[in-house]
C-alpha cells in the first residue's frame, strides 16, 4: 500500500506539467502551477522516509523509530493538506483587507459581492435595441417559435423584464451569466487571473500576426489528442469529429464501405434536408475540394476531408473550426420593438433558423418578413449580411435594411449587442459587409412588415423549333408588346394567373416547392448588376440589348430579376451602392462540367465564365459606372471584388475589421480581410478552401 501512495503521490506531481506547460498562460503563472503541484514530491519524500521506518517500527521497540515514524506520516498528511488549501489562502486573504478597509474607510458607494449591479445587471421592462435577451435554445434542431416575448417558464415574466446586462460588452444570457470580464479583473481576490480569459489582449497580437501560416494538422504546435480531449472536457462534449457525409460510400479512416447506406445517401443527396442536418455537409461540393462525393462506384479511390465550406467557400476550410449553429432555432415574434429609429413589430431570429422557417413563422403572425427565394438558406448568416436580395425589395429595400440589431461573439470572446445604439460601427459593418469575418452572429433582430397580396405568372416564350430566327421571334412577340403598349400595362395575363391575400403562399408556389438540386457541382456562378442608367438613354440601352444578343446567340442562359431596392428609407448601412443604383440582377454561370470532371475541365469552365461570359457585362456596367456583383451569389476568382462587391464601403469595412479581429481570428474568401491571406494547397480548376491558410 505505502509502494502505490508513493507512485500515486509521484505521478500527481509530475504528469499535469507538460499539459501546464503548452497552456497560453505567462511563465510565472505555469511556474506557480508547477510549484503547487510539486509539493507533490514531499509527500513521496514523506512516503519514502515512511516506508524504511515501516520495516525496523515492529521489529526495534526503539522509540525514536516510532516517533520519526510518525513526524513523516503527519509530514505527508499536512503537505496534502497544505497543497489543497493554497488557492483560497490568497482569496481569503484579500477578503480580509477588503473587509478591513470597509470598516476603517466608511461606508461606500459599493456593497461588494451583494451589489448586483457590478456583475452588469439591472432590471428592464420592455424591449429595445440595447437591452437584448438570448433565450435558451433547444437541441432539437426544429424551429421554435413564440408568439411574444414571453419565456418557456412558470413565472410568467417576459424575456425582456429579466434581469441581464445593461452594457452590450457583457454577456446577455439572461439569469445565466455575469459579466465575468470586468469582474475578475476588477475583484483583488481574482485579479491576477483575469490573463486566463483575456482573449484579445493587444500585447499577443504583434507575437500571433508573426506566424506564416495558420496552425494546420500535422503542424508542432497543432493540438494533442490529450488537449483537444480538455477542450472538449470544458465544452461540455460538445466538440463534433468531422465524418464526411459520404465516408459510408468508401473504405476510409472511418470505416469500411456500407452498400446500402451509401446507396440510401445517394438517393436524396440533392435534398437540401441531407445537407442541413449534418454538421460536416455543404450544398455546393466544389470549393470543399469534391474529396469525398457520394457515389456507389468508389473502389480504389479514396474519401478526405478537403475544405468543407458553402456556396462560395466561406462557412469553413481546411484544418479549421466550424462552429454549428444549425440548431439555434428559436424565432420569438416581438409586437412592440422599440430602438431609436423604430417602433414596431419584430422577429428575433436565431442563427439556425431558415428562410423557410421564418416565412412560416411570420406568415403564422399575419405579417412578413424580407428573406431571399432559396428556403434552406440560413437567415441570419451571409444572406441578411450579406445585404441579401429579396422578392419584396422593391418596397422595403434590401432585407439587411430591416436589421434592427444583432448578438455577436467577437474576436476577443465578447458576447455583444450591435445597434444603433451601441457598437453601432460593427452593426454598420453587419448589415451588407458580409458575414464570417466581423464576429460570429447568435442571433438577429428585424423588422416585421404588413403582410401583403401577391400575383404569381408563369408563361414562357421560346425559340426550340428548328428554322426560327431573331426575325421570326419578333413577329410572333410584336403583338404581345403592341398590346402592352396600348393598355399601359405591364404584361397581358396569361390564363395561368393565381391571386393570393398574402405573400407567403405565393412564395412558396413559385419557389418553395420545386427546391434547387443541391450537392452537386456541375457549373460555377457569376451574376451582374445592372444599373439604372442603362435604360435612361437609346445608347446606353442598345449596348445593354447588344450584350444580352450576343449573351444567347453563344448559347449561354441567364436569369435577370427586376430588383430595384433603392434606398427610400436612406438607410446607413455597408450595402454596396451597387445595390442602390441596380435597376435589374443579372445571373449567368460557366458552361457545365461532368460531376466528376477533372481540375483541367473545371479550370476551363472558370476561365471562360470569367474571360467570355462575365467580361462584357464588367465591361457594360463596371463598378465606377454604377455596376457591381453580389457578392453572395458572385464568381469565386471575381477578379475586382473588392470594387464590385462592396464599392465605396470597403474602406471603413477594413477599418472596422481591424478593429474587432486585429489578429485575423476569422477568415472568408472574398470577405474583408482575406486579401492578407491565401489558400496553398491542390488546386481544382477554380479557388476552393481545401489547403493551408497562409498570410500573403
Amino acid at each position: 500500500m505505502l509502494v502505490i501512495n508513493i507512485l500515486t503521490d509521484f505521478l500527481l506531481a509530475l504528469l499535469p506539467v507538460p499539459l501546464i506547460w503548452q497552456l497560453q498562460l505567462n511563465h510565472r503563472t505555469k511556474l506557480s502551477l508547477i510549484l503547487v503541484l510539486s509539493l507533490g514530491l514531499f509527500a513521496c519524500i514523506a512516503g519514502i522516509m515512511k516506508a524504511r521506518l515501516n520495516k525496523t517500527i515492529l521489529s526495534d521497540p526503539n522509540r525514536f523509530i516510532y516517533d520519526g515514524y510518525s513526524m513523516w506520516n503527519f509530514v505527508e498528511l499536512d503537505v496534502g493538506i497544505i497543497a489543497g488549501s493554497l488557492p483560497s489562502i490568497k482569496p481569503l486573504f484579500n477578503r480580509f483587507l477588503d473587509a478591513a478597509r470597509g470598516l476603517t474607510s466608511g461606508p461606500s458607494k459599493s456593497s461588494g459581492l451583494d451589489d448586483r449591479n457590478m456583475f452588469g445587471y439591472q432590471r428592464h421592462a420592455e424591449p429595445s435595441d440595447g437591452d437584448l435577451a438570448l433565450v435558451d435554445y433547444g437541441d432539437t434542431g426544429k424551429p421554435t417559435v413564440r408568439g411574444s416575448a414571453q419565456p418557456p417558464d412558470p413565472t410568467g415574466q417576459a424575456v425582456w423584464g429579466m434581469e441581464r446586462a445593461t452594457s452590450s460588452e457583457d454577456s446577455i444570457l439572461p439569469r445565466h451569466t455575469f459579466k465575468e470580464l470586468d469582474h475578475i479583473a476588477r475583484d483583488n481576490a481574482t485579479r491576477e487571473y483575469a490573463n486566463f480569459f483575456d482573449f484579445g489582449s493587444n500585447d499577443t497580437v504583434v507575437k500571433r500576426q508573426s506566424l506564416a501560416c495558420k496552425t494546420y494538422p500535422g503542424d508542432k504546435l497543432w493540438p494533442s489528442k490529450l488537449l483537444w480531449g480538455v477542450f472538449d472536457l470544458l465544452l461540455g462534449g460538445r466538440l463534433l469529429n468531422t465524418e464526411p457525409i459520404a465516408s459510408p460510400c468508401y473504405d476510409s479512416a472511418w470505416g469500411t464501405k456500407n452498400l446500402a447506406e451509401c446507396n440510401a445517401l445517394v438517393a436524396r443527396f440533392t435534398k437540401a434536408t441531407t445537407h442541413e442536418d449534418d454538421p460536416t455537409s455543404i450544398m455546393w461540393p466544389i470549393f470543399q475540394g469534391k474529396t469525398c462525393m457520394a457515389r456507389n462506384d468508389t473502389a480504389g479511390t479514396q474519401c478526405t476531408l478537403g475544405g468543407f465550406p458553402d456556396y462560395l467557400g466561406k462557412s469553413a476550410g481546411a484544418g479549421s473550426l466550424s462552429l454549428l449553429v444549425h440548431n439555434l432555432k428559436e424565432i420569438t415574434y416581438l409586437p412592440s420593438f422599440r430602438s431609436k429609429s423604430y417602433s414596431g413589430k419584430a422577429f428575433q431570429v436565431g442563427a439556425g433558423v431558415t428562410v423557410q422557417e421564418l416565412y412560416r413563422a411570420a406568415d403564422a403572425q399575419g405579417v412578413t418578413v424580407l428573406g431571399g427565394i432559396c428556403e434552406s438558406v440560413g437567415f441570419a448568416g451571409g444572406y441578411v449580411q450579406g445585404g441579401g436580395h429579396n422578392p419584396l425589395n422593391g418596397f422595403h429595400g434590401m432585407a439587411a435594411d430591416a436589421v434592427l440589431a444583432y448578438q455577436v461573439i467577437t474576436a476577443n470572446g465578447r458576447f455583444v449587442t450591435a445597434s444603433e445604439k451601441s457598437h453601432s460601427d460593427l452593426s454598420w459593418a453587419l448589415r451588407g459587409g458580409d458575414a464570417g469575418t466581423f464576429g460570429v452572429v447568435m442571433s438577429v433582430i428585424v423588422k416585421a412588415f404588413p403582410d401583403t397580396d401577391a400575383t404569381l405568372s408563369t408563361f414562357v416564350l421560346g425559340n426550340s423549333t428548328d428554322g426560327h430566327t431573331k426575325e421570326s421571334f419578333d413577329i410572333l412577340t410584336k403583338p404581345f408588346f403592341d398590346t402592352v403598349d396600348e393598355l399601359g400595362i405591364p404584361f397581358q395575363k396569361p390564363k395561368n394567373t393565381t391571386y393570393y391575400d398574402s405573400f407567403f403562399p405565393s412564395y412558396w408556389d413559385a419557389w418553395g416547392r420545386t427546391p434547387f438540386p443541391l450537392g452537386t457541382a456541375t457549373s460555377l456562378p457569376g451574376n451582374r448588376l445592372l444599373p439604372k442608367s442603362l435604360w435612361v438613354n437609346d445608347t446606353s440601352f442598345e449596348a445593354l440589348w447588344d450584350t444580352i444578343v450576343a449573351h444567347v446567340e453563344a448559347g449561354r442562359h441567364f436569369d435577370i430579376y427586376h430588383q430595384a431596392p433603392g434606398n427610400k428609407q436612406n438607410v446607413d448601412n455597408a450595402v454596396s451602392s451597387a445595390w442602390r443604383n441596380a435597376q435589374s440582377f443579372f445571373i449567368t454561370s460557366s458552361p457545365a462540367f461532368a460531376a466528376d470532371a477533372s481540375a483541367e475541365v473545371i479550370g476551363e469552365a472558370n476561365r471562360v465564365l470569367n474571360e467570355e461570359i462575365l467580361q462584357p457585362w464588367r465591361d457594360l456596367a463596371p463598378a465606377s459606372q454604377g455596376g457591381g456583383s453580389y457578392l453572395n451569389e458572385a464568381a469565386v476568382d471575381e477578379p475586382n471584388w473588392r470594387e464590385d462587391f462592396y464599392g465605396e464601403q470597403y474602406a471603413r469595412l477594413v477599418n472596422i475589421k481591424k478593429k474587432y479581429d486585429p489578429r485575423g481570428v476569422f477568415y472568408a474568401i472574398t470577405a474583408i480581410g482575406s486579401d492578407e491571406w491565401e489558400i496553398r494547397g491542390p488546386k481544382l480548376g477554380v479557388t476552393t478552401q481545401n489547403g493551408r491558410l497562409c498570410r500573403v
